[in-house]
């Protein structure tokens, strides 16, 4: 009888779970596109074409074919992120709990709650990005790895092939994660080349409808530019980009623990003073739990931290962690797991009843923090965003806008979310092909030209300044261009 209680209390708490996170998904969604990334997704709904950009390569085509479905049944291309992102925060939980598991005889629901309320997990799944999705191919994956090492379960290898399928359809980036799969080559050859021929064969069905609409010839010149491109120009590595070393991994850590757990970080609420103090102590004794149950389990445990060690290292060296903190993501549900077990273990000589009091003591602060930062990420637009809307309102002058080359794509492609009718036509020019070539001014017909708004300070015989407009977002929520600022000049 308590065997068969405890199923329908399993399953009741699951399916809680399941449509807790669907409904406060869509409850919490945004409606505006908070940068250029976002808007290639947006607009990959409305004309899927990843050699002009809808999305960006590798084209994400596994993602885009599920938003594509959500939204010819739901009409909204918003409700259609945010109920993928409550499902992937859903898979997240659940797969996190199913490892947490294979250590444990019982579910942890302190865990639950901490990557439920995920302030960094909370504003991806509602975000217009695939990463939230990939984090949930991830864990499952990981947990399919790690229970086939366990137990010898063929189906496991079945399992883990379909996730790594889709995940190579959803987020390329995430598979460094992977790496230890290797593994399987020492202990279990046949088993590997399996995994690996069923993952090929599962591939195979979206990878080739994909590079058929695409074109070959054309997606593997894209595929060669933009690899040489994010490696060596613009992709935020360590050879792109201007960051030290130093300030890499101060970013990576601020990353980790200030954008994925509230932790304290200068210029924070002292809120975050709190928050930091009571998760620290956990965090250390969920360590401490581990190194006890290290001789058990070692072989397992070493795996995760393989894992999370090589991605680690592959972003520190090969991903834009200064100034995206969501490549951090695959850490969160590991550390999460690492706090709930820290807990669960201090706190275990006491009754249900207390330990869920001290629970919520402990949690307050992290729970009041993402809340604040996901409102803020629903009622204030980005900075980008709130500059885009100026420029549209200005709809009664003739307008030249100058900025960078991504700023200027954001504004020319982003008029899906503004329906106001111009008077006027609004020209661009963008600085990265013009600037360092030519005198800006020179380059249009100052007679047709009211209004100059620029992202850059110039100056002019025929212009001058009149207004200088500041646009702001709590770097917590996007830490891309947090504060810009707008130059506006009219004629003398």
């Amino acid at each position: 009888m308590n065997l068969l209680t405890n199923l329908v209390f399993k399953n009741q708490l699951v399916l809680f779970t399941f449509f807790a996170c669907i409904v406060s998904r869509i409850l919490t969604g945004i409606y505006y596109i908070e940068d250029i990334d976002s808007l290639r997704f947006y607009l990959s709904i409305i004309d899927y074409n990843v050699i002009e950009g809808r999305p960006h390569f590798p084209g994400y085509p596994v993602y885009c074919f599920i938003l594509k479905v959500f939204y010819i049944f739901t009409g909204s291309i918003e409700y259609s992120f945010s109920i993928i992102g409550g499902f992937s925060i859903f898979l997240i939980i659940y797969f996190t709990n199913k490892l947490y598991s294979l250590f444990s005889k019982k579910n942890n629901y302190f865990l639950i709650f901490i990557l439920f309320f995920n302030p960094l997990l909370w504003i991806m799944s509602t975000r217009f990005m695939p990463d939230i999705f990939g984090l949930a191919c991830l864990i499952s994956a990981t947990f399919y790895f790690i229970k086939f090492i366990k137990y010898k379960e063929n189906k496991s290898i079945l399992y883990l092939a379909i996730s790594i399928a889709i995940l190579l359809g959803v987020r390329l980036s995430y598979i460094p994660f992977l790496v230890p799969l290797m593994y399987l080559l020492y202990i279990d050859y046949h088993s590997f080349i399996k995994l690996t021929l069923y993952s090929f064969i599962f591939t195979l069905l979206w990878f080739l409808p994909w590079i058929y609409i695409s074109g070959f010839s054309d997606t593997i010149n894209l595929a060669l530019h933009d690899v040489n491109g994010h490696f060596n120009e613009w992709g935020g590595t360590i050879h792109s980009g201007s960051s030290s070393f130093f300030h890499r991994l101060n970013m990576t850590l601020k990353s980790i623990f200030s954008d994925g757990f509230s932790f304290w970080w200068p210029d924070r609420h002292y809120l975050t003073y709190l928050n930091a103090a009571f998760l620290i102590p956990l965090l250390f004794s969920g360590c401490l739990l581990l190194k006890l149950k290290l001789k058990k389990n070692f072989k397992l445990f070493f795996i995760i931290f393989l894992c999370l060690f090589i991605y680690i290292i592959w972003i520190y060296f090969y991903q834009n962690v200064v100034y995206k903190p969501r490549h951090v993501l695959p850490v969160i549900p590991f550390l999460a797991l690492i706090i709930a077990l820290g807990f669960d273990w201090l706190f275990s000589s006491l009754n249900v009843a207390m330990k869920y009091f001290i629970f919520a003591i402990l949690f307050l602060p992290y729970l009041l923090i993402s809340a604040k930062v996901n409102h803020q990420h629903i009622n204030i637009k980005s900075s980008l965003s709130q500059m885009h809307n100026y420029i549209q309102n200005k709809h009664h002058k003739n307008i030249l806008v100058i900025s960078d080359n991504l700023k200027v794509n954001y504004f020319k492609k982003n008029y899906y979310s503004f329906n106001k009718e111009r008077r006027q036509p609004i020209n661009y020019i963008s600085t990265d092909k013009y600037y360092k070539k030519n005198n800006i001014l020179n380059i249009y017909n100052e007679k047709e030209n009211q209004i100059i708004l620029s992202t850059i300070q110039f100056s002019s015989k025929y212009f001058e300044l009149v207004n200088e407009i500041h646009f702001f977002h709590n770097p917590y929520v996007n830490r891309l261009w947090d504060h810009l600022i707008l130059y506006e000049y009219e004629k003398k």
